[in-house]
């Protein structure tokens, strides 16, 4: 609600929620801000704006409306403009795309992510690095048919965006088909 805009302290669960829940960061978010901490000696913050199965079309910045809390990305926005913190961003996680893979809605997903990322530099002007998880092969379902085409497109966006790196997933432990596991 445009009330909760309280701070607490992250925590990684929070599973079975649509939105990330109150201060979820996940599991991810809690051991980078440990590896950040431990060594440079600085605290970070790290707001989740993940909404689990969601398309990317759920994530775009409405131009009438960047802080529309209909969406995942007008909810991130607001609670960062609320903290007073959009002039701090220093990098944007993104791991999506699933979800595209089951139609033929994958064929516009760079023509959609070049405008959340545009919107990013907009409402995030001094973002330096945008990190684009690169999804891994996934037995998930057998409706997922265009996994192909989106790992492609997200490996050309490191030709496309000078200050994006694409990190690839495919090899790292302790997935499942699926998920990663809380070691993973």
């Amino acid at each position: 609600t445009p009330s909760d805009t309280l701070w607490g302290f992250a925590n990684g669960h929070g599973f079975g929620q649509f939105y990330a829940g109150p201060y979820l960061v996940g599991v991810w978010g809690i051991r980078l801000q440990q590896l950040i901490r431990d060594t440079y000696g600085i605290p970070t913050c790290i707001i989740n704006g993940g909404a689990g199965g969601s398309q990317i079309e759920f994530h775009k910045r409405n131009a009438a409306n960047p802080e529309d809390l209909t969406n995942a990305y007008g909810k991130l926005l607001y609670r960062a403009r609320k903290a007073g913190i959009t002039n701090s961003v220093k990098a944007i996680f993104w791991s999506q795309g699933v979800s595209n893979t089951y139609d033929t809605t994958i064929h516009s997903y760079p023509i959609k992510f070049d405008e959340l990322y545009r919107g990013w530099k907009l409402d995030y002007p001094n973002v330096k690095m945008v990190y684009v998880f690169q999804d891994r092969p996934s037995s998930c379902s057998d409706k997922m048919i265009y996994q192909r085409e989106l790992r492609e497109y997200q490996r050309q966006f490191a030709r496309r965006y000078d200050s994006l790196r694409v990190l690839s997933l495919t090899g790292v432990d302790n997935f499942d088909g699926c998920h990663f596991t809380y070691e993973g």
